[in-house]
């Protein structure tokens, strides 16, 4: 099998636009970020805590207070024996205390700039999170949106009924990384990654749903981030190196694999790092590392396909002289 780069092949894909806006956080949401990464960190160290349950409050809390609260409350109703439940109750007063969300804030600007340019005002917004998504939902339809929901618990008709409405009528689809699952948008070229999986691969097929065969235009892809939380490190230290909103699966499934070869995942190298800093400068001397590696592993994998390119076309692969 001989995998071609996009710019190898005579398809002719239309450009691809990104646009990562990142945003100061107020300072509640800032205390808020500031006490679950300590509460993760110490919980880590202690060994008091679940593994994935410490991962998802790290991504909740920069997805939205609504999908950490869910989460945190879960964990105080489930376990009453809890010795850091104080810390649990600490965090719902702080995620209480946050009036506006800037994300939420900062989204309309790209909807509205949408429903001037755009035919029928088309986004396509990604969470990770149900919570985030109905409260994105619902923020919208204030705003007076036409909005269409899509996650993981409609059936594959509703799934078909939901995007042939979007197709129709318009508006903003606020959809879980259950669009993931074959679905083909190109009648859509505009994406907001609301929230940004730790798993690069992730992304890409994000994107992959609007900018694929079929897209007969431009494509713009914007990613929100909140200023000095683990979201913009993984943005600035990582995605941007190897230059992730460019590449294809097929490039990042090549990258991710060698560098996975120890037997950790992304995600859990992103969170180890996180959990496991002493400072700030520890945390970006780790994610700079990580980084090295990353590229490293990318010029590894150029190297290797362009060996491979090489000796195939050595061949003729045409008839013989016999």
């Amino acid at each position: 099998m001989i995998r071609n780069r996009r710019e190898d092949t005579d398809i002719d894909f239309t450009d691809r636009i990104i646009d990562t806006r990142t945003f100061e956080p107020s300072a509640a949401e800032k205390d808020l970020y500031n006490a679950v990464t300590d509460y993760v960190q110490e919980a880590y160290s202690q060994d008091r805590g679940q593994k994935l349950v410490l991962m998802l409050l790290q991504k909740e809390v920069v997805s939205s207070p609504a999908a950490l609260k869910q989460t945190v409350l879960k964990q105080l109703n489930e376990n009453n024996e809890l010795t850091h439940k104080s810390e649990l109750e600490e965090l719902v007063e702080k995620i209480d205390a946050i009036d506006t969300v800037t994300k939420e804030e900062r989204l309309f600007d790209i909807v509205e700039e949408a429903r001037d340019h755009v035919e029928m005002g088309r986004v396509i917004v990604f969470t990770q999170f149900r919570p985030t998504q109905r409260r994105v939902l619902d923020a919208l339809e204030k705003q007076g949106y036409t909005t269409h929901a899509f996650h993981g618990g409609h059936s594959s008709e509703e799934k078909e009924e939901i995007v042939d409405r979007f197709r129709e009528d318009g508006g903003v689809l606020v959809s879980t990384d259950a669009m993931n699952e074959g679905r083909n948008l190109q009648f859509c070229n505009i994406m907001v990654n609301y929230d940004l999986p730790w798993n690069p691969m992730k992304v890409e097929q994000r994107i992959g749903r609007i900018h694929r065969i079929g897209q007969k235009r431009t494509v713009y892809v914007f990613n929100m981030a909140l200023k000095g939380t683990i979201e913009e490190y993984v943005l600035d230290r990582l995605y941007h190196k190897i230059d992730l909103f460019q590449q294809t699966v097929g490039e990042l499934s090549t990258i991710l694999t060698r560098l996975e070869d120890s037997g950790r995942s992304f995600e859990d190298e992103i969170f180890e790092r996180l959990a496991s800093a002493d400072s700030e400068i520890d945390l970006e001397n780790d994610f700079e590392s990580m980084a090295i590696d990353l590229e490293e592993q990318q010029d590894l994998s150029q190297k290797v396909e362009k060996f491979n390119s090489g000796v195939f076309e050595s061949f003729d692969l045409g008839a013989s002289d016999d």
